[in-house]
Formats: C-alpha cells, sequence, structure tokens
C-alpha cells in the first residue's frame, strides 16, 4: 500500500512539474514573444495522445440458462513522439475480466521511411487475426487461433519493414519466452516470430507467419500461419489456418482454421450512421499449453471443438472514433462423449464498445 502511495505522489508530482513549466513557458517573463512561441511549441510535442477501448457485456449460456455481465476490456493508450525520430507507445488493460494487465510498453527508433525498431513490451508478430485490437474486432469473441494458438506479447525487440512504393510489409523479432509479469527470469529459450504481407490490387491481402515459442518453461513449439483477406466496397472476408507442432512429437499437430465474412453499409438510424453483419466459422483440433506435468508429460487442455458464430453490429462512427452496439451468437460442435463445461458451450453475446 506504501507503495501504491509513493508511486502516485511521483506521478502527481511530475504532472506538477510539467504544468508549472508550461504555465511558464506561457507567462512568458522576460522571455520575448517569438521565444515563448517556441518554448511551447516544444513543450507540447512531448505530450502523449491518449486512447482508449472499453468492452462491457452480457453473456447468456443458452444450455445452462446461466448469465453473467462482464467489463471485458478498459484499455488506456498512451503514445507520442520525443524528436522526429522516436515514438513511444503505452497500453494497460485496468480491467480485463476483473484483472489489471500491462500490455505494451516500447519505444521505438525510425531511421528511415521504411524501417521501424522497437524495444519493449509488445505484440510477438504472427497471426493477422490474433493481431486485432479490441475495437478492429468483428466477434465479441476472438477467433480459436487467437484466444488459443497466436494471441502473445513478450519483452524483447522486432523490426517492421515497409516497402513503401510496394504494398509489401514485413515483421519479425525475438523475445523472452517468460510470462510478461516477471522480466527478471533468466531465459534459456526465446520466443521467435515473424509474419509479411503483400496487398494486390488493394483488394486482396495473402499473409504469412511463423511462430517459435517455449511457453513459461515448457516444451518448444512451432507455429506456421497461412491467411488470405479481401477488402471490396462493403465485403470483407479472411481465411486462416494454422499448424502448431511439438518438438519431439511430445503432442500431435494441433491444426487450427478460421473463416470469417462481413458485410458493411451506411446506414441513417438514429446516432447510428453504420451497420454490419458477420458470420464465421472456425475450429481447432486437440491443443495444449505445452507445459509438462508432474510426469513429465504434455496433456490436451483443450478438447477440439468447432463452431458457427452469427452476428450483427450497429456502430457510430465519426473519424477514428466508434460506438458499437453488437449481438452475437455461438453454436459450437464438441465430441458426443464430452460433457461441456459452464460457459463451454452455445450462448448469446450482447456487448457495446466503446473506441477512441
Amino acid at each position: 500500500m506504501n507503495q501504491k502511495f509513493k508511486t502516485a505522489g511521483a506521478a502527481a508530482f511530475m504532472a506538477a512539474v510539467l504544468m508549472a513549466g508550461g504555465m511558464k513557458a506561457q507567462a512568458g517573463g522576460n522571455v520575448s514573444n517569438s521565444d515563448s512561441s517556441a518554448v511551447r511549441t516544444d513543450f507540447r510535442q512531448y505530450l502523449p495522445k491518449i486512447g482508449a477501448a472499453l468492452r462491457t457485456r452480457y453473456e447468456l449460456d443458452t444450455e445452462n440458462a446461466s448469465s453473467r455481465f462482464q467489463v471485458r476490456n478498459a484499455r488506456v493508450r498512451l503514445s507520442g513522439q520525443v524528436g522526429p525520430k522516436i515514438e513511444y507507445f503505452m497500453q494497460a488493460d485496468f480491467c480485463d475480466q476483473g484483472k489489471f494487465q500491462m500490455l505494451d510498453a516500447y519505444a521505438a527508433f525510425l531511421p528511415d521511411t521504411h524501417w521501424r525498431l522497437i524495444a519493449g513490451q509488445t505484440r510477438v508478430p504472427f497471426s493477422p487475426d490474433a493481431s486485432r485490437a479490441p475495437g478492429n474486432y468483428f466477434f465479441a469473441n476472438r477467433s480459436f487461433i487467437g484466444r488459443y494458438m497466436g494471441n502473445q506479447r513478450s519483452v524483447g525487440v522486432k523490426a517492421c519493414y515497409n516497402a513503401g512504393a510496394l504494398p509489401l510489409y514485413v515483421e519479425g523479432g525475438v523475445f523472452n519466452s517468460a510470462p510478461i509479469g516477471n522480466h527478471e527470469i533468466w531465459n534459456g529459450h526465446f520466443t521467435y516470430g515473424i509474419t509479411g504481407s503483400y496487398t494486390i490490387g488493394g483488394v486482396i491481402t495473402p499473409e504469412i507467419g511463423f511462430k517459435s515459442d517455449v511457453p513459461k518453461g515448457g516444451i518448444r513449439t512451432n507455429l506456421l500461419s497461412a491467411a488470405l483477406t479481401l477488402r471490396s466496397g462493403h465485403w470483407f472476408a479472411e481465411g486462416e489456418y494454422v499448424l502448431q507442432t511439438y518438438s519431439r512429437n511430445r503432442f500431435k499437430r494441433c491444426h487450427g482454421f478460421n473463416v470469417q465474412a462481413q458485410y458493411a453499409t451506411a446506414v441513417n438510424a438514429g446516432i447510428f450512421n453504420h451497420w454490419s453483419a458477420e458470420l464465421r466459422y472456425d475450429g481447432m483440433s486437440d491443443h495444449s499449453g505445452a507445459l509438462p506435468g508432474d510426469d513429465g508429460l504434455i496433456v490436451c487442455d483443450y478438447i477440439r471443438r468447432q463452431r458457427v458464430t452469427a452476428g450483427t453490429t450497429l456502430s457510430y462512427y465519426r473519424g477514428s472514433a466508434h460506438v458499437d452496439l453488437r449481438l452475437n451468437y455461438e453454436q459450437y460442435f464438441y465430441p458426443s462423449a464430452y460433457t461441456v463445461p459452464e460457459g463451454a458451450g452455445n450462448k448469446l453475446v450482447a456487448e457495446i464498445i466503446l473506441y477512441f
């Protein structure tokens, strides 16, 4: 508790110093008008841009007649520049199903218009669907690829290359294999990720990715991803396949797939100016988190399943900000002898998303 007060006090002190500096610059004092304007300009360029994403929802388990309310995300982002070549980005989820989590904290160096070099805590490059932020989700719940196979953040370094004249983008890096909640662990193995995409005619984007990971001291797994995205007029469609293998064949191969489509159009419905309908079919074979038990064996953590999701979204857009009202129904398909846990089966999800 004392540490929290100390942290809050330090933050308040720094804010006071910055405000005092800004007020002093504006007051002018013995500084000429032109010098005062320069000081204000220099001060303002360091102020961060603030963004946020809030997702709150109601879920109904239609098989067990049980339900719950959730704040699924309450994310705040701070980003800015320190000079023309250095950027920073920080993002925290203040409420992810009731838990706090620091997501991103990195500095980026831009040596030229093509390269971006990043150091800190960030997302491991791999899957297009797993890389989407909550404000860009098409459905209330992520695909199985996005939830179990592709989504990962860690501490490390990565490089991003944009070809400029060519619609080619490549991103890759090396990261700690330790959990992001503990940066003190010394690593004997590292996590690697790389992805590349090329847009054809401004419409079709094929993307491939590779990730090699040793999760929390488990065994190494290697994942390959192949995806194809189509954007044309009112339509969006995407298909992705992921193959996950385990070192020394300690567990059978896992196959994941995700096929999704959206039709979107402008509407005039009160305050709302945008409407869309979504459909998804995704699945995953038996999957392991690659953590050996006390007997050294790798077990199946998530049994094979498939799912069909149908949804509709009514939105208000203004620039980069939007408010979404989303309704989804999810129909699951499990092996016939499997007893589905509460909340893991068919469900209805109503969600509000605020993003700016």
